[in-house]
């Protein structure tokens, strides 16, 4: 009877081996890749949020302080409910006057519509925009028409954004 014989290459299961190890190596390599990316496009995605958030709220405020663009319809006070200070702007309609209170609290630009001296709570204003911070100074010089400066930012992944509107009100006049 014959014997068959099967060649047997010394190595063999070494190359397979490493193979399968290369294989493997590049699969990880793969995964970390798409983890890093996804990762990334998330946080672009969140500082993009912010970035709008910010947008939102200098448009507003640009808007609101350029509607009543008076000297003495537009003050700067103590913020009754949240940090810092307030932008106040007072209006009279249908011979009642009224105040437009805008300022932060717990990481919201807020707005509230009130008759003078009414009580300001949470429940009478509104969200405005999700901004970290925002500061209002006022600055009235002798013979010259007030200045506004507004400062609002966010904190992102990215580091801090940060827009400044600087205003100079042009009409004089108030209520």
């Amino acid at each position: 009877m014959n014997k068959l014989e099967i060649p047997v290459h010394k190595g063999l299961a070494f190359k397979q081996a490493a193979v399968m190890l290369l294989l493997m190596l590049f699969s990880l390599a793969c995964l970390a890749l798409a983890l890093s990316a996804a990762k990334s496009f998330k946080d672009i995605e969140i500082d993009k949020r912010r970035i709008s958030e910010l947008m939102v709220a200098y448009s507003y405020l640009n808007m609101k302080i350029r509607q009543n663009d008076c000297e003495g319809f537009i003050q700067v006070r103590p913020s009754p409910l949240g940090e810092g200070q307030a932008l106040v702007i007072t209006e009279v309609l249908d011979s009642e006057t009224y105040e437009t209170w805008i300022y932060l609290e717990d990481g919201e630009l807020r707005e509230a519509f009130l008759v003078e001296g009414g009580n300001l709570t949470r429940d009478t204003s509104f969200s405005v925009a999700q901004i970290d911070g925002f500061n209002v100074v006022m600055e009235n010089l002798p013979g010259k028409s007030p200045k506004i400066r507004i400062d609002i930012w966010c904190d992102g992944s990215n580091g801090q954004r940060e827009l400044i509107l600087n205003l100079t009100l042009r009409a004089s006049g108030g209520p």
